[in-house]
């Protein structure tokens, strides 16, 4: 298997700040209604500061299909990763 490490772009812009923000609330309102995702995810989405960061975890614990969740990893903005899973 060929790895390829992206470097996350625009993650720092006001923009994506607030997406992240927004996007973190949401997912603790879905988090806490959803008896399968454990704690520890809660807490690591909690103190999760980076907007790339934050947008990686929740994608992996959504239930999106594996094709979708590896094509929002494949995105290198930021700030298009968090609106793309804007809608969970």
């Amino acid at each position: 298997a060929r790895v390829e490490v992206l470097k996350d772009l625009g993650g720092e812009s006001a923009q994506a700040l607030a997406v992240a923000r927004h996007l973190k609330n949401q997912f603790g309102e879905v988090a806490r209604l959803a008896p399968t995702i454990s704690d520890q995810v809660k807490e690591q989405v909690r103190n999760a500061e980076a907007p790339g960061r934050l947008s990686d975890l929740i994608a992996g614990h959504v239930n999106f299909k594996l094709e979708e969740k590896q094509e929002l990893l494949e995105i290198p903005n930021v700030q298009d990763r968090l609106e793309k899973l804007h809608p969970i």
